[in-house]
């Protein structure tokens, strides 16, 4: 799956401040929770409290009863120190306290039947690049954001063909021929397959791709995003 930043989890991260918060409230020992939390986010008392900006004895005395119960600007200031120490260290101990939305990386699309490029409506107008010919039906299309190729993993790869390799693979924001050549060449390697056609959402020269992307498929160009893609193919 494509690593996407914890940080963006806004929601999530939210909830769980306030479960932490509330926990802290609410605690026969706000010193014991307070001291829990910072073993979870394995923060030091020194670290927190210059993060804090507060004296280093501070949240030793809170944490073993020296001072009164902390007030509800201290908890929310240590909470809000935890969770972002922690986003700095790219939210290693958040991604355990969250659950995060599994984003859907490589859609894919089964057509109804097998189409043909030229001989479908919908498809026949983009821009072929190079002369490949492709007269076999396709049956199905995938779609990819070439701005989470460096992150996909193996499994993002075996579902790139959906049930056949027979299909259409649409590639959005494509602004680096080299990525999808590397890409190209590594799905092969991963898959031991290769789409029937290619089409690029870009604003790339078509001779700067040609120079890179030497592939033996049809390669189309459009400025079609992904979401007008769907759109366009939604009744086949």
């Amino acid at each position: 799956m494509a690593k996407k930043d914890i940080g963006a989890n806004k929601d999530a991260i939210l909830k769980l401040k306030q479960e932490i918060a509330g926990e802290i409230c609410i605690s026969e020992n706000p010193g014991n929770t307070l001291k829990k939390w910072q073993s979870i986010f394995e923060i030091s008392q020194i670290s927190l409290a210059r993060a804090m900006k507060l004296a280093g004895s501070t949240i030793s005395d809170y944490e073993n009863g020296r001072r009164n119960n902390p007030n509800i600007k201290f908890i929310q200031k240590f909470v809000n120190t935890l969770i972002e120490l922690d986003l700095k260290q790219k939210g290693q101990i958040i991604k355990k306290l969250i659950t995060i939305p599994q984003e859907q990386t490589v859609e894919t699309k089964e057509f109804k039947r097998g189409v043909k490029l030229r001989h479908t409506p919908e498809l026949k107008d983009f821009e072929q690049i190079n002369s490949k010919i492709h007269n076999e039906s396709v049956f199905g299309i995938s779609y990819l954001d070439a701005n989470d190729i460096p992150d996909l993993d193996l499994n993002d790869l075996q579902k790139v063909f959906g049930k056949t390799n027979k299909r259409i693979l649409f590639i959005s924001n494509t602004n680096n021929a080299l990525i999808i050549h590397l890409f190209l060449k590594t799905l092969k390697m991963a898959t031991n397959q290769h789409p029937s056609i290619l089409i690029l959402d870009t604003d790339l020269d078509k001779d700067d791709i040609l120079k890179v992307l030497d592939i033996n498929v049809p390669i189309h160009i459009t400025k079609k995003t992904k979401d007008e893609m769907k759109n366009l193919l939604k009744e086949l």
